[in-house]
């Protein structure tokens, strides 16, 4: 996943197309959104083990609600709804 994230940044000052920048914006997006996944099954393992640390994170939770209504806009634009 490090790995994706790293190469999108990369790729990210080389968008010049708006179409292209929303496509970029939807993989950064699913990518971090990945990332939390793959890290609360971590964190469910722990649980399950009894080893779970918390580390309180501070989260823009408008931010994060416009980022799911971007990626939910694109797919409704391709279905033409």
């Amino acid at each position: 996943m490090n790995a994706i994230d790293a190469s999108l940044e990369l790729l990210e000052p080389h968008i010049k197309d708006p179409k292209h920048r929303q496509y970029y914006k939807i993989a950064k997006s699913s990518s971090d959104l990945l990332t939390f996944l793959v890290r609360d099954i971590l964190d469910f393992a722990q649980i399950q083990e009894q080893g779970l640390l918390l580390n309180p994170e501070k989260v823009n939770l408008l931010q994060l609600v416009n980022e799911c209504i971007e990626m939910i806009i694109l797919k409704a634009q391709k279905k033409g709804i």
